[in-house]
């Protein structure tokens, strides 16, 4: 392609998405009787990278791992090239290319030497938004890099629950069709959406009116703080393309390419509790997105349902702390969980923050049984964490350290004058952090005492230990030597 490409003429803000983290879809597989390879050591590759944010964030706690990334928008790859660059994360490539050009992986320069695989493959927020001829390549692609075991992450836009984002999508497209420039053109179709969140009326009025309100939130949560403007809007709804598919032509367009449906990311509460299948599940949550996770189809089929017997070799976030009421606990989601003196949730308190083997939280294989769905529904819920291969975290200590890559972010928000910015932990979980806390982070080099860090940050004491608690808490602090 010669011309000019869209995300070269308005920039896409992307970010971290953690059910596309090789560690989320590793585990995720290992409950549906699949093995992985682990995401320490794993080889990952992106379609459609843009900057390459997420794999920036992921690769900088991964150092083992490496990450390749392609791309349309040759301004995004250099962006995120010199992001790479300027912050020291080693093991992220990423190439301008166009996906057709990618099915030759060895000539388009995507594999090594050796023409080694990829244990993940990533292809998020990309299908929906293309041609139906170029649907086809980012399949055969991900069909084509994926190694024998490796495990895939697709996601789109799903039916039947797009239905009221297609009703807005076209009023906003019809009421901006005339603006070309597209801060104002998104501005336009936002005013639009405000007026619909506040119609007041039954059926179909009122029903649009939620749907207009939940996808305003859904831009303020999608537009980072120092944005201009919504350029997820002008992508998204506004976008040449956004088409919705359901899970039958999914099942039929993955079979075409050699691949075939593991489960959906995050998984739901009902597909364990009553294991309804997923296409049931899509139509009553009424969720207008699908993530996937794919596989070959020339290796097994995977488990229809979880194995909870998986869950015994996995390993428990533990983020909570002691909650006012007695035997209470609270996580940083917010959610408090009642748990008795030596009970699995109690044990598992004692390792806060980080991460505890589920096997040891409970004596029996019984009670090990029962405490495995539990946390598995909890999970579902995201209220806990599961994982395979952790991430090696630390508490908080004497001389607090994050790696490179946040310090590196969190200065660069400082010197661009920014109000807030996005840092993204361990877990692949993205946080808006404020310009006060920001001075903060940027000293935590694991070499630097708490009173250096508030002398240097120009923070008080109280602050700094507010501050490397919570982080803490979230999973940012790693060990010296794994931050340098």
């Amino acid at each position: 392609m010669t011309e000019r490409f869209a995300y070269d003429e308005v920039p896409y803000d992307t970010e971290a998405n953690p059910e596309a983290h090789p560690r989320s879809m590793a585990t995720l597989a290992r409950l549906f009787g699949l093995e992985p390879k682990a995401p320490s050591t794993a080889r990952v590759l992106e379609i459609g990278c843009g900057d390459g944010e997420h794999m920036l964030a992921a690769a900088s706690y991964l150092p083992r791992a490496s990450f390749v990334g392609f791309d349309l928008a040759a301004d995004a790859v250099a962006r995120g090239t010199s992001a790479a660059r300027a912050t020291g994360v080693a093991n992220v490539r990423l190439l301008h290319l166009d996906v057709r050009d990618a099915r030759d992986m060895r000539g388009a320069g995507l594999c090594g030497e050796g023409g080694e695989l990829f244990d993940y493959v990533v292809v998020h927020g990309v299908y929906s938004w293309v041609p139906e001829a170029i649907r086809g390549d980012i399949l055969a692609v991900m069909r084509g890099a994926l190694a024998p075991e490796g495990i895939g992450f697709l996601s789109v836009n799903a039916s039947p629950g797009w239905e009221l984002r297609r009703a807005l999508r076209m009023l906003m497209r019809e009421v901006s069709a005339e603006v070309e420039e597209p801060a104002e053109k998104v501005r336009v179709a936002l005013v639009l959406v405000d007026e619909l969140a506040g119609a007041r009326g039954d059926g179909f009025v009122g029903i649009l009116a939620a749907a207009a309100n939940e996808y305003r939130a859904h831009v303020a949560q999608a537009t980072p703080p120092d944005a201009p403007f919504s350029r997820y809007v002008f992508h998204d709804l506004l976008a040449e393309r956004n088409d919705p598919f359901t899970v039958a032509e999914l099942e039929t367009r993955l079979a075409a390419a050699g691949l075939r449906i593991v489960c959906e990311t995050p998984l739901h509460r009902g597909r364990v509790k009553e294991f309804p299948g997923l296409a049931a599940d899509m139509a009553r949550s009424g969720s207008p997105f699908l993530q996937l996770l794919v596989r070959r189809d020339d290796r097994e089929t995977p488990r229809a349902e979880p194995d909870l017997e998986a869950i015994r070799a996995m390993h428990l976030w533990a983020d909570l702390a002691p909650a006012p009421e007695r035997d209470s606990y609270r996580t940083t989601t917010g959610a408090t969980l009642r748990a008795a003196s030596g009970s699995g949730i109690a044990r598992a308190a004692l390792s806060a923050p980080g991460f505890a083997p589920v096997a040891s939280l409970a004596d029996d294989d019984t009670t090990l049984a029962t405490l495995g769905r539990d946390l598995l529904m909890a999970s579902c819920e995201g209220v806990l964490s599961l994982a395979v291969d952790p991430p090696a975290l630390r508490g908080v200590g004497p001389s607090p350290c994050v790696v490179p890559y946040v310090r590196a972010c969190a200065r660069a928000a400082i010197e661009r004058g920014a109000r807030t910015a996005v840092l993204t932990s361990a877990l692949h979980r993205s946080f808006r952090v404020p310009l006060a806390e920001l001075r903060v982070v940027s000293e935590l080099d694991g070499h630097a005492s708490l009173a250096e860090i508030a002398r240097r940050s120009g923070a008080s004491p109280d602050l700094v230990a507010t501050v490397i608690d919570r982080f803490a808490r979230h999973g940012f602090l790693v060990a010296p030597e794994e931050g340098e």
